[in-house]
């Protein structure tokens, strides 16, 4: 068997890396060239509206746009609500165990400040949520998984004013090229975006 590593752990010229998956990667390679060939002959402010930017590492083009949005204001008592109320955010609770505490009589997080196995976990997460401590709470319940919905409740801690979206585009998956970088904020009751 042929492996795409030298001794040094580097890839072998012409190899591909065992970690990229083939056909996503010639898809990508497939869209790339066909983007080119349609734009082909064309300047890039024909085809965007931004203007050129000089970096560190070379020049790059940004475009900016801004768009009405609407997000609700800080709202840290129903951020409080929806993390006290789920007592599966302290280790050790699962459905079946919050099914079980919840016909004792425990219904919030600080109803597990009785509970020898839970108390000092529910000692945390209380004092996150009354510091508002948003970076503990969301490590917290990123423990569970780093998309759960309650990390969006997290955030009503803070006002939109105060949050920062960004977004990262490669070619493809691993040791791929970014080729764009999106970062947006909320101010006055819109979303600008700059990439």
């Amino acid at each position: 068997m042929a492996y795409p590593f030298n001794q040094g752990w580097r890839p072998v010229p012409g190899s591909r890396s065992p970690f990229i998956c083939r056909s996503e990667d010639e898809e990508a390679r497939r869209l790339r060239d066909s983007l080119i060939a349609g734009c082909r002959g064309q300047a890039i402010e024909d085809l965007f509206c931004g203007r050129e930017v000089a970096c560190p590492s070379g020049a790059c083009y940004a475009i900016e746009s801004q768009s009405p949005m609407n997000l609700d204001a800080r709202d840290p008592l129903r951020a409080a609500s929806a993390l006290l109320g789920d007592l599966t955010l302290i280790r050790g609770i699962g459905e079946a165990t919050r099914r079980r505490l919840e016909g004792q009589g425990c219904r919030t997080i600080a109803d597990l400040a009785g509970e020898p196995r839970y108390c000092r976990d529910a000692a945390r997460l209380l004092d996150s949520i009354e510091k508002g401590d948003t970076r503990d709470l969301t490590e917290q319940i990123g423990r569970r998984r780093q998309s759960d919905p309650l990390i969006l409740e997290a955030s009503r801690f803070h006002a939109p004013e105060d949050l920062v979206f960004l977004d990262i585009e490669t070619m493809g998956l691993f040791s791929r090229p970014i080729i764009l970088i999106g970062l947006a904020r909320v101010s006055g009751g819109s979303i600008a975006v700059r990439q």
